[in-house]
C-alpha cells in the first residue's frame, strides 16, 4: 500500500485568563497547516510558532473574534497566547496534513 496523506485535527491549549498556553509539536504536519481560533469570547489571542522549540514569535495580528491562521511550513511548535480576557470561552484548533 502507498503512502497517504491524512487529514488530523488537535485542540490547542487556550487559556481563558492572561497566559500562554501548552505548545503542541507540528513537525509531523505537511506544509499545509493552519490553526482556526473559536467559540464566543471577549479575550484577545495570539497564534504563535517556533522554529527551535523554544522562541516563539507572532502568526499574524492578534485576534479578537474567530478567523483562521496559517501556520508556517518551517514551524516546529505551535501555541496560542491569550494577552487580555474578559470573558467567555477562546479555543483553538489546529488542522493540517499528515503522511501515513
Amino acid at each position: 500500500m502507498g503512502t497517504m496523506i491524512k487529514n488530523e485535527f488537535n485542540a490547542l491549549d487556550v487559556k481563558e485568563s492572561v497566559a500562554t498556553g501548552d505548545s503542541m509539536n507540528v513537525e509531523d504536519f505537511s506544509t499545509d497547516k493552519g490553526v482556526q481560533v473559536h467559540g464566543t469570547f471577549a479575550a484577545t489571542v495570539q497564534v504563535q510558532f517556533s522554529v527551535n522549540g523554544s522562541d516563539f514569535e507572532d502568526v499574524g495580528a492578534a485576534l479578537t473574534a474567530p478567523a483562521y491562521v496559517p501556520i508556517p511550513a518551517i514551524a516546529k511548535r505551535v501555541r496560542v497566547d491569550t494577552t487580555a480576557f474578559t470573558s467567555g470561552n477562546p479555543a483553538a484548533t489546529l488542522g493540517g496534513s499528515k503522511l501515513r
